[in-house]
Formats: structure tokens, C-alpha cells, sequence
């Protein structure tokens, strides 16, 4: 649904941080080396993330509200992490990552040369028009309880909610 880039910085420093923000989206380096740290940090987050009830209540009850087809519903799986390719990242963050769908926000020491900078370097960034929607029709579960049985835990987690309304209601 989002993604979020925080960048804290000293003034002093900003210069260098709009400028490597405006490379990070402009010209990002895709390298295999970085893509296998990023699966492998990805993999023990994820086997470390499953060992708690919590997480499994809360993928467990967003898959049964959204259903497992929605974005909502959908969750990524250590053995996942395996079949991304370098290629797969880059045409995630073209269709994803264009300047059309980002919006900047800046608390602080916000001066006339800031708010230049800012649109000199990200307000000039260009590429693909955003093409992504997101799905609006939603088919959940009906069923009013879901379990996912684990005898050697010591403790349960419980989640519970409903839809409230659509993305597209008024």
C-alpha cells in the first residue's frame, strides 16, 4: 500500500542527502551481491518473525478478512526469498518507484533553500507514469474463527477485526 524512505540529517549535510536521495531513485544499483544480503536478512527475519504467535494471528486474520489473492491477504515465505532475481527488483522499482507516486514530506529546519534543493533534485526526477492500482473488490473469509494449532507454544495471540468500509468509499 506504501513504502516510506526517512532521511535524518544535519542542515549542514543536506546538499549530500538530497543528492544521494535523488540517486537512490534516479539511477539505483541493482548488484547481485546486495540482493543475496538482502534475501538472506530477509530469510531470518522472516523464520525468527513466524516463531510468534502474534505474527502468525495477525497473517492468519488479514489472509481470512482479504483473502490470500488481495495484497492485504498475501504474505511473503522464507523459501520466497530464494526465487527473486536481481531482475525482479528492478522491474518491482520501476513499476512501483516512479516519481508520479512519491510525496515528500519535511519537518525541521525548512528554509527557502531547502524547499529549492528539494525541488531542484526530487522534483526533477523522472520515469514511468504509475500504473498500479489496487484491487478494490475484496472476498474474505466467512468464517468466524481461524486456528493455527501450536501445542509447544507457551502463550496465544489473539486477533480480531472486520471491514470497516472500501478504499473507494467516500
Amino acid at each position: 500500500d506504501f513504502t516510506v524512505f526517512s532521511f535524518y540529517f544535519l542542515y549542514k549535510s543536506k546538499d549530500r542527502v538530497l543528492e544521494l536521495a535523488q540517486e537512490m531513485f534516479q539511477c539505483p544499483a541493482f548488484r547481485p551481491e546486495h540482493l543475496d544480503l538482502v534475501r538472506f536478512q530477509q530469510k531470518q527475519n522472516l523464520q525468527v518473525s513466524l516463531e510468534k504467535n502474534s505474527n502468525l494471528a495477525y497473517r492468519s486474520f488479514f489472509s481470512a478478512v482479504f483473502g490470500e489473492e488481495h495484497p492485504y491477504g498475501r504474505f511473503l515465505w522464507p523459501e520466497q526469498t530464494d526465487d527473486w532475481t536481481v531482475e525482479d527488483v528492478r522491474d518491482h522499482f520501476e513499476k512501483h518507484y516512479v516519481p508520479e507516486a512519491i510525496r515528500i514530506f519535511v519537518a525541521g529546519n525548512i528554509t527557502d533553500e531547502l524547499k529549492n534543493q528539494l525541488s531542484q533534485t526530487m522534483g526533477k526526477l523522472s520515469g514511468a507514469a504509475f500504473g498500479g492500482r489496487f484491487p478494490s473488490n475484496v472476498e474474505y473469509s466467512v468464517s468466524q474463527f481461524h486456528f493455527q494449532e501450536r501445542p509447544q507454544s507457551m502463550q496465544s495471540s489473539i486477533c480480531m477485526g472486520k471491514i470497516l468500509f472500501q478504499r473507494t468509499h467516500p
